[in-house]
């Protein structure tokens, strides 16, 4: 396995490595002090719940916007493959871009999923983007995330710093769905559909700041 450990054994010149030397000495099992974990956990809590509302409420969302059942199966159903797609996209460019760049991909792809479902209607050309962007965006997120993590806080404790940014990651998913229906019953899918851009909006610009430090660091290097 080429990432073991949260970077490949034989990094290239700009792929996918720790932008600094990461530190392995004895530490608190948590870095709440650094600004960054609580970061890039709002970061990454935001792709949960915006995955997670879009879909869990797929079907009926399509539905209410006319798409027809045959349609809304295959958009549903390309959602999946289109997440390996992703991953086996990302694995082919690690040795050419920084995994900063990839990871803040996945939330710009998210963002324009939203905006293609929320013009698309019925239109079929539409839903197929949509169903190619959201899960190529998502799919990615399961390299990116730790990879994000190590490279930020480090790989001392990584296990615990995270699993506990993964908690508030998957709370968000599991409240997704009941969020969701809020949403609709309060003014309708449209409200869904725009949720689902604003909160990976919100998770860039965390993960911008998350990073911040390390990119001036590297910088300066």
């Amino acid at each position: 396995n080429r990432y073991r450990g949260g970077e490949p054994r034989h990094p290239a010149a700009h792929g996918f490595r720790p932008t600094q030397k990461v530190e392995t000495g004895r530490k608190s099992a948590l870095p709440l002090h650094n600004p960054s974990f609580w970061l890039l956990a709002l970061s990454f809590t935001s792709i949960g719940l915006a995955h997670g509302m879009l879909i869990s409420h797929l079907m009926p969302l399509l539905d209410d916007r006319g798409a027809t059942a045959q349609m809304a199966v295959l958009t549903a159903a390309l959602i999946g493959p289109m997440q390996v797609v992703g991953r086996v996209l990302m694995m082919s460019f690690d040795h050419k871009v920084s995994v900063y760049f990839v990871a803040g991909l996945t939330y710009i792809f998210m963002i324009t999923a939203s905006g293609i479902l929320y013009v698309a209607g019925a239109f079929a050309i539409g839903l197929v983007a949509f169903a190619m962007f959201q899960g190529a965006g998502y799919g990615v997120t399961s390299i990116t995330k730790p990879l994000v993590t190590a490279n930020v806080l480090g790989r001392a404790n990584f296990g615990a710093i995270s699993g506990a940014i993964a908690l508030p990651y998957l709370l968000a998913y599991a409240m997704a769905p009941t969020l969701a229906a809020n949403v609709w019953t309060a003014v309708g899918y449209d409200g869904v559909i725009l949720l689902c851009g604003v909160f990976p909006a919100i998770g860039l610009t965390t993960f911008y700041f998350a990073i911040a430090p390390k990119t001036v660091a590297r910088a300066d290097t």
